[in-house]
């Protein structure tokens, strides 16, 4: 699928070469949608995003605050992966990265499924 994609845009710069104007598609959204494509298509990564969405409810973000405070981590929000925004996902990964000790007291106190392990070396 994500080679499909690059294919196309390929040849679609092909092809509007030789016409009377110029579209050069922009290298860097191609490169995205193609990355955007190869990561949701793994399961885990799928199951991951839904996991961490869990964490953007109203309660779970006011126990988010909390757990921030008794952990000694930053007071960040968390980022929320937004398909149509660029980088939103790296930034997500990021973030939840720096908020672990908190989310795993989240997780846990909350009864909410906890991201496992496999899933944290995701983000490493």
């Amino acid at each position: 699928m994500c080679h499909k994609k690059l294919l196309w845009s390929l040849e679609t710069m092909v092809v509007t070469s030789h016409l009377a104007y110029e579209h050069m598609p922009c290298l860097t959204h191609i490169f995205h949608l193609v990355s955007k494509d190869g990561l949701l298509g793994s399961k885990i990564v799928t199951n991951f995003l839904s996991q961490s969405r869990r964490l953007h409810s109203a309660h779970a973000t006011k126990f988010l605050k909390k757990c921030q405070k008794t952990t000694t981590v930053h007071l960040h929000r968390l980022i929320r992966n937004e398909l149509t925004k660029w980088n939103t996902f790296l930034d997500m990964l990021k973030r939840l990265q720096e908020q672990k000790r908190a989310i795993i007291l989240v997780d846990w106190e909350l009864d909410l499924p906890e991201l496992r392990r496999q899933q944290w070396t995701l983000i490493i």
